[in-house]
């Protein structure tokens, strides 16, 4: 606590008069490293938002989407509620598509193992020739990149 107490970033808002911010950033020191700048910038621009929990995951949920978080279109909105329920929606949007998509992978490798497990193991050879069954689809591909065609 003492620590931050002598952050001369607290000690900036405290001369800014920004004692909701103090408030919020002492309790939490992580949220004041990741939207420090653009606090910098908001303060600059006279802007102070009514609920500073809100706009610091403003932040982070713009930095998340790939935003700039040093551009006062996204960091100053005039309804912070909205803004911030916004871009909740495309973060979470974003993890349910990402999700769905691993589950979409799995679901291909056990229908892989499931049908191809009784090959594995089997290999074909002859003096010059080894051929033998691909055993994941990691392999599949590998083989597909290295031979240019489709496996």
């Amino acid at each position: 606590m003492k620590s931050l107490l002598t952050d001369s970033r607290i000690e900036t808002m405290m001369k800014a008069g920004h004692f909701g911010a103090v408030e919020y950033f002492v309790s939490n020191p992580i949220r004041l490293d990741q939207s420090w700048n653009s606090y910098k910038i908001a303060s600059r621009h006279g802007y102070i938002p009514e609920d500073w929990g809100i706009w610091s995951d403003l932040i982070r949920l713009l930095d998340r989407c790939g935003r700039d978080i040093r551009s006062t279109r996204y960091i100053c909105p005039t309804d912070l509620t909205t803004e911030h329920d916004k871009w909740l929606d495309k973060v979470t949007s974003a993890e349910e598509k990402h999700k769905s998509k691993e589950q979409l992978i799995r679901a291909k490798e056990e229908d892989f193992l499931k049908s191809k497990s009784c090959y594995f193991g089997i290999v074909i050879s002859d003096k010059d020739i080894e051929v033998s069954v691909l055993d994941s689809i990691e392999a599949c591909q590998a083989e597909g990149t290295a031979m240019h065609h489709c496996v």
